[in-house]
């Protein structure tokens, strides 16, 4: 996607030592920037060596605490398809169907997984775990 530069920036919001490795792998060589979200515990390793950090001249971003204003900024452009998670999902369920859809998002490296909150709206309103 990058035509082999690698990615100016990479966030990582998975939480899993598999993630923290591919994000530095396709960051580009020099002057990337990853920023890290909370993980679970025990927490991930990092999976950079501090070589690769100061000769990569990489930056790595923490952040903590989003607020309601972040959520519904997140929330309007999902909503107005400014960002286009469709091609994430890997799963969607019908709301009746909830049950099965939690219980394949708490299968081991399952993420992306979709609850359609309309039945005629398939491109409408979902909840993502």
């Amino acid at each position: 996607m990058t035509g082999g530069r690698g990615a100016d920036a990479v966030i990582v919001a998975v939480g899993a030592t598999k993630a923290n490795e591919q994000a530095a792998a396709i960051l580009k060589h020099f002057d990337g920037r990853m920023l890290m979200f909370a993980a679970a515990y025990p927490a991930p390793e990092l999976g950079i060596s501090s070589n690769d950090i100061h000769y990569r001249r990489m930056e790595i971003l923490g952040t903590y605490l989003g607020d309601t204003k972040d959520f519904l900024e997140a929330a309007r452009l999902l909503n107005q398809r400014v960002v286009d998670v469709r091609p994430l999902i890997e799963a969607s369920y019908p709301l009746e169907d909830i049950q099965k859809a939690f219980e394949e998002a708490a299968r081991p490296g399952n993420y992306r997984v979709s609850v359609m909150l309309h039945e005629s709206g398939r491109e409408e309103g979902t909840c993502s775990k």
